[in-house]
């Protein structure tokens, strides 16, 4: 599990990651490690990993512009609701574990970069915090 980890932390490409952490949960389960709590702890920290990078490819995707390099939210606001209420999810989820730090850091600095001063600023304020 924590050569899986430290893949995520190397930027080692996800599915070579997501292969790692599943081989872990293999080694943990009752017909082999029986570990039930590290088997839990793995498939959380994979839940977690997989629900970061799919709102950060949300963001990429719905409000980067590629051609000033910058986040552009005009017109966007079906979407920036939707990214919420995926954040929404990804924070009652995963907020609380200490485990989780990372990656709930890594959340909050991409809400950061992508809703300060901006109108949607009050609407994500409690994540900044």
């Amino acid at each position: 599990m924590t050569q899986g980890l430290s893949m995520i932390d190397a930027k080692e490409p996800f599915d070579i990651c997501r292969k790692k952490l599943l081989e872990a949960q293999e080694r943990f389960k009752p017909t082999t490690g029986n570990d039930i709590a590290l088997l839990r702890q793995c498939q959380r920290h994979l839940d977690a990993l997989e629900s970061k990078r799919d709102l950060m490819l949300y963001a990429r995707q719905n409000f980067f512009a590629k051609s000033s390099g910058s986040y552009r939210l005009s017109g966007k606001f079906a979407e920036v609701l939707l990214f919420a209420e995926s954040l929404a999810t990804f924070l009652s989820k995963f907020a609380r574990d200490s485990f989780l730090k990372a990656e709930v850091k890594d959340v909050k600095l991409l809400v950061e970069e992508i809703f300060s001063d901006t109108p949607y600023e009050l609407r994500f304020r409690d994540v900044f915090n």
